[in-house]
């Protein structure tokens, strides 16, 4: 028997906010809309003040409406993330995979500069060398004459 995959139910909390964010958003512009009609009155130079009593609810309810939108939408907000990043990555795969060759065989190069040198290194510092008391040049330890000032060496 198989068994089909059920899409994973969304929790309640999320379709709460979903009915309560537009109706929050719908007071709060209704709100603000008769603050700024109806019960506006008109000071005494003939300019129109809203009613406060009616405006500041009107904002406070549009103002939590969008943290709540936001939350109510939060999972389809981090599904279309996830398929963002799938793409981005799907699309980049062959510069990513280039980027990688390209940092390996640079590795590979530089283990090898590397390796080379030390073996030199090594090579010279195995060597039995001198200083010529005349002019400082290294010489082997044999030798009898400097090659770069000729001083004979003891």
């Amino acid at each position: 028997m198989t068994q089909t995959q059920q899409k994973p139910q969304l929790p309640k909390f999320f379709l709460v906010f979903r009915i309560i964010a537009p109706i929050l958003f719908v007071i709060g512009a209704i709100l603000i809309i008769v603050s700024c009609t109806a019960l506006a009155e008109y000071d005494r130079f003939s300019n129109l003040e809203p009613s406060l009593g009616c405006l500041f609810p009107g904002v406070i309810c549009v103002f939590f409406s969008i943290p709540f939108t936001v939350i109510a939408y939060m999972p389809n907000i981090q599904r279309t993330m996830v398929k963002t990043s799938k793409y981005i990555m799907e699309t980049s795969r062959d510069d990513l995979t280039d980027i990688a060759t390209t940092g390996a065989e640079i590795g590979a190069e530089a283990t090898e500069i590397t390796a080379k040198a030390m073996a030199t290194g090594v090579k010279e510092g195995l060597r039995d060398t001198k200083f010529c008391p005349e002019c400082g040049r290294e010489i082997d330890r044999d030798s009898k004459f400097c090659p770069e000032c000729g001083h004979p060496q003891a």
